[in-house]
């Protein structure tokens, strides 16, 4: 690639009123301008290769979405966190098991599949009010029994926002999300890594 080198002319009058620091500066920048080059055929004056764009990877889609689900979950937790913290606490019974079906059957009848079994627990909140409130359902056998005590935690200016107070209800979802995560980050990395 060609070169072009400017090397500066610079005139001095013939005036006695520059000496000193003037000169000097004079001396400073012709050294500077001395050692300036300039490269032809590039970008700066039009005629050069563009540089490359920005190529579109796999990789960078997987990796973003699992880097959105692993801050989900960080922020999942921490609001968990702050809810244990701030939330009072009360003793509940189970007052009923509702049944909950997440979808149709695989052979297309009307007959659902998949019950879920939701926990439905009355408590007495600090201020005297009952309350009753809906656990996470599971699949599979119910994981109460009518009549059970449980813990519940529950806002003290929102007694109907209670959660029982168990791992499931609070460190399931973050924990899911955290997996999925996981895997479509390890995907990213590893897309990244065989360049496909």
């Amino acid at each position: 690639m060609e070169t072009l080198q400017i090397t500066p002319i610079i005139t001095r009058g013939g005036s006695r009123g520059m000496v000193g620091a003037d000169a000097r500066k004079d001396s400073i920048l012709a050294r500077r301008l001395k050692s300036t080059t300039f490269r032809t055929g590039s970008s700066h004056f039009g005629s050069g290769p563009r540089a490359p764009r920005f190529k579109f990877s796999p990789a960078w889609a997987f990796g973003g979405i699992g880097l959105a689900m692993l801050l989900s979950a960080g922020i999942w937790c921490w609001t968990s966190v702050r809810f244990k913290g701030a939330a009072a606490r009360a003793e509940g019974t189970v007052v009923r098991i509702d049944t909950e079906y997440a979808r149709p059957a695989q052979d297309g009848s009307r007959r659902p599949a998949e019950p879920l079994y939701n926990p439905v627990v009355r408590f007495r909140a600090a201020s005297g009010r009952e309350t009753e409130i809906t656990g996470l359902g599971v699949g599979g056998a119910a994981d109460y029994e009518v009549g059970e005590r449980v813990s519940v935690l529950y806002p003290p200016d929102r007694p109907e926002a209670g959660k029982i107070d168990s791992g499931q209800e609070f460190w399931l979802g973050p924990l899911v999300c955290a997996l999925f995560g996981a895997l479509f980050g390890g995907a990213g990395f590893l897309i990244h890594r065989l360049k496909l």
